[in-house]
């Protein structure tokens, strides 16, 4: 690389047969950001695409002699996807598994097969992801991790297909993988995307249960869907479930008192009052805590205001003594 930009100091341009032998070393020290660095710059700042192909064919193709580590593959199989180069990295990553013979050699890592399913789902083959995804004890790869699970889970609950996701979820027990805060989150939110608020409390209700430590954040949620539908009772029972697990803010009392005195007051019917004026309390804090930064900046505005005029007079002072 230092080469290179001597030759380009020196008015030198690198053509594409340096370009050749830098990917080609750059494989070699497992260097993938640096294969893909140079490939851009000859095809996009050199306007040479059909050599940046050639050369990085040479380095990472078929019929390379070049081994990268696993490591370094998955960031030239990341970088190749997030550019939209996904036929070169589709290539890549077949290559990648044909290298891939655990113990002796490994290619492939959870990542490379994250990378994939990224994609795939990113572009609307979930059969495919899917089939990425179990792809991963195959190749000894290490069956798919909590990380693995949620990444799959994700990307099939914002795609709606909830269905799905539950039943990946389903799988984490077979495989002894045990679902996080994440997992839980990510399936009771979906749910109450859905309308399915008793079955996103259940979820809420088997990780409270479990070891696992819920934030503040996911109860107010949880709190908030119960509420808005009306089901006191569960907001309730979730409030004496949590009280003494989490380290509630005063928001979160004021809440669920307001909800219980509509409960005594027979206004059961008036959940969405009490969301709306949760939300108005929320912006107005919010517009006393921007006022009290624009106070603060004037603060400091006035300060300096005022500090200038004494600065140019002791300036002015040093200037007629001198």
């Amino acid at each position: 690389m230092e080469i290179k930009e001597e030759m380009c100091v020196r008015g030198f341009i690198a053509d594409p047969v340096v370009y050749s032998y830098l990917m080609i070393g750059c494989a070699k020290g497992s260097d993938g950001e640096g294969v893909f660095k140079l490939y851009e710059e000859l095809k996009e700042k050199l306007d040479m695409e059909e050599e940046a192909t050639e050369c990085y064919e040479e380095a990472l193709g078929g019929e390379s002699k070049v081994k990268m580590s696993a490591v370094g593959y998955t960031y030239v199989l990341g970088a190749l996807s997030e550019n939209g180069k996904f036929d070169e990295a589709l290539n890549l990553f077949e290559v990648m598994k044909k290298e891939h013979k655990p113990p002796t050699r490994l290619a492939l890592n959870v990542g490379s097969f994250n990378v994939m399913v990224n994609w795939y789902c990113g572009e609307g083959k979930f059969e495919e992801a899917m089939e990425v995804f179990r792809g991963m004890g195959e190749f000894r790869c290490r069956s798919p991790d909590t990380l693995s699970f949620n990444n799959m889970m994700n990307q099939l609950c914002e795609n709606g297909l909830l269905a799905e996701a539950e039943k990946l979820y389903g799988e984490m027990d077979e495989k002894k993988v045990k679902p996080d805060e994440y997992t839980y989150g990510l399936l009771m939110d979906t749910c109450f995307k859905e309308g399915k608020i008793d079955e996103g409390a259940a979820y809420y209700k088997t990780m409270a249960e479990s070891s696992l430590r819920p934030n503040l954040s996911l109860y107010n949620r949880l709190q908030n869907q119960l509420v808005k539908s009306g089901k006191l009772d569960d907001a309730k029972s979730f409030f004496g479930m949590m009280a003494s697990k989490l380290k509630m803010d005063d928001e979160a009392y004021k809440f669920i008192m307001r909800a219980f005195k509509l409960r005594k007051e027979e206004r059961e019917d008036d959940p969405q009052k009490l969301m709306d004026e949760k939300e108005r309390l929320k912006a107005e804090a919010k517009a006393r805590e921007l006022e009290a930064e624009e106070a603060k900046k004037r603060s400091v505005v006035n300060n300096i205001a005022s500090i200038l005029p004494l600065k140019r007079e002791e300036e002015k002072s040093e200037d007629d003594l001198g």
